[in-house]
């Protein structure tokens, strides 16, 4: 009866597992998230049509040089996500209680942390469960002879990658800042491609940077230049300082100059007013 039971489950779990499949670019970036923290994401999760399907394949991270596979399922009647481990071909399961779950409603977000053995589960922006895990996806590939790792997922749903799950997080609209909308934004823009990473964003964030550093720059050049002031404060106040400088600049120019001309007439009369001249 138990080998039923078994045989029952990889059916259900092969079955499931038919719409999964590799994505070439999620795997390479995955290369290089998997050496520290990271998170993978997901969105928009809708109830099966069928009831009787209660356990739907997410994605599964595959280690071909090492022959371990963890394939993620949802399973909404059970409300938990479980994580099938097969290891030289045996199979272990560890589940994560998400109570939340129900076979009816959408999921707006779905997010796994990964931190050396700790793995978080978030479902709709709220953390529903945390654990330490028997295994360490970082350190098994950097254990590799030859590091090499592949995700398969389900095509219907965009699939994301990113450095911490705050990221993730604000992705799914989960909080409400200025900053944050800005990001969120960015985000909107490259969803149609399905596949999306935070490197698009950091990539943006650096051209503002340089942006900025070069007007820094351009003002730095300016200040060194003895011809040219730089005005500093409010534009108005210094523009009315300004000219009442320059004003009293012409009164005294004015004042100097009728001063030299009252001496060039002094001497003058006393040139013509010379008896001995």
């Amino acid at each position: 009866m138990r080998k039923f039971f078994m045989l029952l489950a990889l059916l259900v779990m092969v079955e499931s597992g038919l719409g999964l499949s590799i994505d070439p670019e999620a795997s390479a970036d995955l290369e290089q998230y998997i050496k520290d923290d990271f998170t993978i994401s997901m969105r928009h999760i809708r109830p099966r049509k069928k009831a009787k399907i209660s356990i739907e394949a997410l994605f599964m991270i595959d280690f071909p040089g090492a022959k371990n596979k963890f394939s993620f399922y949802l399973d909404r009647k059970s409300k938990r996500v479980t994580i099938d481990i097969n290891s030289n071909s045996q199979i272990f399961s560890k589940h994560l209680e998400a109570p939340s779950l129900n076979e009816t409603t959408t999921i707006r977000s779905l997010a796994f942390s990964f931190s050396g053995n700790s793995i978080r589960l978030f479902i709709d922006c709220k953390e529903v469960y945390s654990d330490e895990m028997e295994f360490n996806l970082s350190k098994l590939y950097l254990n590799l002879d030859e590091p090499e790792i592949k995700i398969l997922r389900e095509r219907k749903y965009p699939l994301y990658l990113d450095r911490n799950v705050e990221s993730a997080l604000i992705r799914a609209n989960c909080q409400k800042s200025g900053k944050q909308k800005g990001n969120r934004k960015m985000v909107k823009d490259n969803e149609i491609h399905g596949y999306y990473n935070d490197q698009e964003i950091n990539k943006k964030q650096r051209g503002r940077r340089d942006h900025r550093n070069n007007r820094a720059n351009q003002y730095n050049t300016l200040a060194r230049r003895g011809d040219i002031s730089v005005i500093h404060g409010d534009c108005d106040d210094n523009l009315l300082k300004g000219m009442n400088d320059l004003i009293a600049l012409v009164k005294k120019l004015e004042k100097d100059i009728s001063n030299q001309h009252s001496d060039i007439r002094r001497l003058q009369s006393l040139i013509e007013n010379c008896a001995a001249c």
